[in-house]
């Protein structure tokens, strides 16, 4: 999503589809912990050590960082002891699974923590037992489908007939299947640039440019 976001900002980008998983055009950030460490809340988290994905991610450090200052009243600069980039969701979830960090901010597709990216990533019922969720976030939007004003009016033709394409493939089988293979998506539906506002807001809060 911030990726569509900068592209609005720096090149004439115009959002036209976003995914939807699980019946849900949204996600979450979730900032998960090992389940026997004892910290049942963030707060608990106060003077410990957390991974971040990279400073684009959305759910991996955009929206965490800023979700901490405006839900919790918390400056992650001083709460933490030391922030760190893992530099992708799955290494995130193994750095906390292995003890590097005592915390890491990924991707949950429900604010209880019953469907995030350690249920992806890591392979066996035991490991994704000793992962859990102490802080979630509010909705994301989902990934989008994206093109320029500028191809838009050169060739709306092209972008007509991908939109509606792309829309269809959600509600048969092969096209189903194709989606999943591709990026995990079970559909993509019309969105808006007003809906990424808050992803905007989080940005700008936590001054990522």
């Amino acid at each position: 999503p911030f990726s569509y976001v900068k592209a609005e900002e720096v090149a004439g980008a115009k959002v036209l589809m976003k995914s939807v998983r699980k019946g849900q055009s949204v996600f979450y950030s979730g900032i998960i912990v090992r389940s026997d460490k004892g910290y049942n809340k963030i707060e608990d988290l106060k003077g410990k050590n957390i991974a971040w994905v990279d400073p684009a991610s959305s759910s991996g450090f955009i929206v965490p960082k800023a979700a901490l200052i405006t839900k919790k009243k918390i400056d992650p600069d001083t709460f933490f002891s030391k922030q760190v980039y893992g530099g992708s969701h799955d290494a995130v979830v193994l750095s906390v699974l292995n003890g590097t960090v005592d915390a890491g901010a990924t991707f949950v597709n429900d604010t209880k923590g019953d469907d995030g990216a350690w249920h992806q990533f890591l392979k066996t019922p035991e490991d994704r037992k000793k992962i859990k969720m102490v802080f979630v976030s509010d909705p994301i939007p989902g990934d989008t489908l994206a093109t320029t004003l500028k191809f838009e009016k050169a060739h709306p033709e092209i972008v007509a007939k991908t939109v509606k394409l792309l829309g269809e493939m959600g509600k048969n089988k092969e096209g189903k299947e194709i989606l999943k293979a591709l990026y995990r998506i079970d559909s993509m539906i019309p969105a808006t640039s007003k809906e990424y506002q808050p992803l905007r807001d989080a940005a700008k809060l936590i001054d990522i440019n």
